[in-house]
């Protein structure tokens, strides 16, 4: 049923109730999402937005009053349980802008009265490509948000990760968007919403073979000269000569969409960095599905070479884990250096069992720090910085007594991790943290004497307020007498009417009296009552005022807690391909800048380790100068498909850094891979399965060179 205009032509006379009025500003700031407008526990959506998200969600439609003599239209969500639902819309496709309240009701009440409205005001958007919550994300995957710009001398795509806040660059095409999109992954692309139909269609077109969420931007955000300047603020210079025209625009897109989710803050991004194909094996999206590098043809992660090959133990080592197997080298030096690292510690089982000993339960670093920069951070983010500081300093002594080669131990010589920041985090934390800054409980006892001192005034209350009521009623003779509390009179004393005229006047002031009661309170009891009630909210507001603190001197040592984290996922990685080559018997492979590619006893890493009963059969490939081709033949499933995509995957795990299943490897580095296996119908686009696999075979053709 067709649902009304969300701003519906008011006539002269009508206006919205002041909570309504209120809401539809803030909506007409953000009309392309979801507002989640915070009511007390709840996020509440009202009209079209309460349509559409009470269908995705399947949770119930209401209504709530009448705009324009129609009921409007209500569902809303727990915010404590809000994060279910963020990923639900989030999947479906839509983006939401959070609305919080900046004040409470009594704050309302005391600035304008008892009708005065509570304030609220939008936070963040949320979208695919910017993500921070653990909840929202997977733990194991980049998340990264790209921006495509078509310039007339070019295309230029840009890519971040907020986790990171590494900005990359690369100068793309028709011909070659598809590869590069499918080897980062972006859970977000941007791109310009009034290209001409034809580049919309050829974009497009690259696309559905993607995972990601489309969002289309207004023109004016694509303008050079407008990017320039963007660039020019975020990073104070304008001397970026690698980066094309296109790129330069791709990146301040990218810094734009940025500070428009976040509402004006910007995480600390690295100054960009242009991408040289040159520098990386090119693997095309339709090689990538059919060696099935991180999902298998049926869209799961088990099954897949990335399932099988990870043996990394941190969040951070996966998600690194998962970009090198995705993005190859193609420099030999480069390769070669990773190849030590695994060597090294492949030989050294002590150091290595010992390694990945100390990173089991290594909280991650990059995703609180990125939550911290904008604001999104809670106490357990904190406390994951103490306890990662705690266990990279110990990684950092296992590691520099060892007898480790210096292809691992430089990284670590060079690391000067924040010795005062962990000591003052292990003083100041509480063992166990709250879900939420208001929920208190933080900062540990003996941290802080004013807090400590505001707390035993809070926590000690009752207990004060039994000890001045025995003084009162030793003062008074009245030992009936008591203290009492209620909202409208705060703290007062209350006696019996018949023993209220042993009250003396001079002493204690008249405040009420009711039927059998009279009710007084003296100098003692305001002067308790004022402490108590400053205690109560001034632990709370010392307790945020600590914590802000800490956060504070958390982000002044960011660059060496990232450079930690950074130093730490690469040694997770090593020690995870050395364990690797260990348990399945892999060999380091041998790297040459020529065009041979010699395998004896090569197995297929995935179809050997899936065979329980059976022994793999390896096989021998050697591919010379005067025999560059092979053609195999045999009936269906007689192993034809295994055996090249095995030899595909051995180039791969190769230049990624990693030890291969094989005898002996030797490999001229490759700089394209092509892997056309197992075509099927694409009915979507008119192509039958023949064409599909001609067309395979016209981009090797016209692509390949003699790497």
């Amino acid at each position: 049923m067709q649902q009304e205009s969300l701003f519906p032509q008011k006539k002269p006379q009508e206006k919205p109730a002041p909570m309504m009025e209120q809401y539809l500003g803030i909506k007409r700031q953000y009309p392309e999402t979801l507002l989640f407008y915070r009511m007390g526990d709840f996020y509440e959506m009202f009209f079209e937005d309460a349509v559409e998200a009470a269908e995705i969600l399947n949770i119930t439609l209401t209504q709530r009053g009448k705009h324009q003599e129609k009921p409007i239209p209500m569902c809303g969500v727990p915010v404590h349980n809000a994060e279910v639902y963020l990923r639900r819309l989030i999947a479906s496709g839509r983006q939401v802008t959070i609305c919080e309240q900046t004040e409470t009701p009594e704050e309302a009440k005391k600035r304008g009265g008892s009708k005065a409205l509570v304030e609220r005001r939008a936070v963040r958007m949320v979208t695919a490509g910017t993500l921070l919550e653990d909840e929202l994300l997977d733990a194991d995957r980049a998340n990264r948000l790209a921006c495509l710009a078509i310039l007339r001398d070019g295309w230029g795509l840009a890519w971040v990760e907020l986790t990171s806040g590494e900005l990359q660059t690369q100068a793309v095409s028709v011909d070659t968007l598809g590869s590069v999109l499918a080897e980062i992954e972006p859970s977000e692309l941007l791109i310009e919403t009034t290209l001409p139909t034809a580049t919309m269609a050829q974009v497009q077109a690259l696309l559905p073979q993607q995972e990601m969420q489309l969002s289309l931007l207004e023109a004016r955000d694509f303008t050079l000269k407008r990017n320039k300047e963007v660039l020019k603020t975020a990073f104070e210079t304008e001397n970026f000569p690698e980066l094309t025209h296109a790129e330069t625009t791709a990146c301040g897109v990218i810094m734009q969409y940025i500070q428009r989710t976040q509402i004006g803050k910007l995480p600390k991004i690295s100054t960009p960095r242009s991408r040289k194909y040159a520098n990386s094996l090119i693997i095309d999206a339709s090689t990538r599905r059919s060696l099935e590098l991180t999902r298998t043809l049926s869209g799961e992660k088990k099954g897949s070479l990335l399932s099988h090959l990870d043996r990394c133990i941190t969040a951070s080592g996966k998600r690194l884990f998962g970009t090198m197997l995705l993005s190859p080298l193609a420099q030999r030096a480069k390769i070669e250096h990773r190849l030590d690292c695994v060597s090294a510690l492949y030989e050294k089982r002590e150091e290595r069992d010992r390694l990945r000993q100390e990173m089991r339960n290594l909280p991650d670093i990059e995703r609180p720090l990125s939550r911290m920069q904008l604001g999104h951070d809670t106490p357990k983010d904190l406390k994951s910085i103490q306890i990662a500081l705690e266990k990279i300093q110990n990684i950092q002594e296992i590691v520099l007594a060892s007898s480790l080669n210096p292809a691992i131990k430089e990284t670590w010589t060079e690391l000067r991790l924040p010795h005062q920041l962990q000591d003052t985090l292990s003083r100041a934390l509480a063992e166990e943290m709250p879900k939420k800054l208001a929920d208190g409980g933080i900062i540990r006892a003996e941290y802080d004497e004013i807090l400590d001192h505001q707390r035993g005034l809070r926590d000690n209350a009752r207990r004060l307020i039994t000890r001045l009521q025995m003084q009162i009623q030793k003062d008074t003779g009245v030992e009936s007498l008591k203290i009492k509390f209620n909202n409208m009179l705060g703290y007062f004393i209350e006696v019996t009417e018949r023993h209220a005229e042993r009250i003396d006047l001079e002493k204690y002031i008249h405040r009420q009296s009711i039927k059998s009661a009279a009710r007084f309170t003296c100098t003692e009891l305001i002067e308790l009552a004022r402490e108590i009630s400053e205690a109560t909210g001034g632990a709370q507001d010392r307790e945020e005022a600590l914590y802000a603190e800490l956060i504070t001197h958390v982000l002044d040592v960011m660059d060496q807690l990232q450079q930690a984290a950074k130093s730490t996922a690469w040694l997770d990685v090593a020690a995870g391909l050395a364990q690797l080559a260990i348990d399945e018997q892999y060999t380091s492979p041998a790297l040459y800048d020529d065009n041979r590619f010699q395998i004896q006893a090569g197995r297929h890493p995935v179809v050997e380790r899936s065979l329980q009963s059976e022994k793999f059969i390896a096989n021998d490939c050697s591919l010379e100068a005067d025999q560059r081709l092979w053609l195999l033949s045999g009936p269906n499933m007689a192993g034809k498909s295994t055996f090249l995509r095995q030899n595909a995957l051995i180039i791969i795990m190769a230049q990624m850094g990693s030890f291969v299943p094989a005898k002996a490897a030797h490999i001229g580095i490759v700089d394209q891979l092509f892997s056309g296996v197992g075509a099927a119908d694409d009915l979507a686009r008119g192509h039958s399965t023949f064409m599909v696999e001609m067309i395979e075979c016209a981009a090797i053709f016209n692509r390949a060179t003699p790497k």
